[in-house]
């Protein structure tokens, strides 16, 4: 009962529909959703499959729309990150999106203590939606 309620709640605080798009993952959606994210939206999970496990390496595995944006709800409280795309392949047929990227970090109390990190970031879709994120590549830039 209180999964059902949190998962409606979830939906219309996102404001999304969480239905799966008939056209797999585009150029255009996973733009939008990097832009969702880089707003620090929490409607970014819209773009997930309701199962998605998304590894966070050091600080473990999070499953679930409500468990990534309740994680990222309390990262973004003290941090500024934003997303960089450098290029993107997607390939619908085999239910696949890699992506490299770089990311801009920095505590909001000091801003000038940024890291600038370059990832691919592996993922694996369902009709479209994105299943699991996996960093697969990681270096941190030298500044």
């Amino acid at each position: 009962m209180i999964a059902s309620i949190c998962a409606v709640f979830f939906a219309h605080a996102w404001g999304g529909d969480l239905e799966e798009p008939a056209d797999g993952m585009t150029v255009s959606r996973y733009m939008a959703y990097i832009d969702a994210f880089n707003r620090h939206d929490l409607s970014f999970v819209n773009y997930y499959a309701s199962d998605i496990v998304f590894n966070k390496e050091e600080d473990g595995l999070l499953r679930g729309r409500e468990d990534v944006a309740k994680w990222y709800s309390d990262y973004w409280k003290d941090n500024n990150e934003t997303v960089i795309v450098n290029a993107i392949t997607i390939d619908n047929s085999k239910e696949i999106v890699i992506a490299d990227i770089t990311i801009r970090l920095s505590p909001k109390s000091a801003p000038d203590k940024e890291r600038i990190l370059d990832e691919i970031i592996f993922y694996e879709l369902s009709g479209g939606l994105i299943r699991s994120v996996k960093g697969v590549y990681h270096r941190e830039q030298a500044h």
